[in-house]
C-alpha cells in the first residue's frame, strides 16, 4: 500500500482518484483513537448532531492503484 506517495500523487493527478465529500469527524479517546468517521448520508438523518457544522472533506473512495504505482515508480527512478 502508497499511503504517503498516494496523497502526493492526489495532488500531482488527481483524476486517479474518485473522490466524494463528507463532513468527517476523528475519534480522540478509546480503542479507536484515530479513526475518521465520515457521515455517509446512509441515514433518514441527513446530518446527525454530531456532523452538523463540520465541514466537508474530500475523501477518496476508489484509486487507480496500478496508475498510482507507476506514477510512483517513474518519479522514484526519474534521474
Amino acid at each position: 500500500f502508497l499511503h504517503d506517495p498516494s496523497a502526493v500523487t492526489y495532488v500531482v493527478a488527481p483524476e486517479l482518484f474518485t473522490t466524494v465529500a463528507w463532513p468527517v469527524r476523528v475519534e480522540t479517546m478509546g480503542l479507536s483513537r484515530g479513526k475518521t468517521w465520515a457521515c455517509l448520508g446512509d441515514t433518514d438523518d441527513p446530518a446527525p448532531a454530531a456532523w452538523q457544522g463540520r465541514p466537508t472533506v474530500r475523501v477518496a473512495t476508489d484509486v487507480a492503484g496500478e496508475r498510482v504505482a507507476a506514477l510512483v515508480s517513474e518519479r522514484l527512478s526519474a534521474a
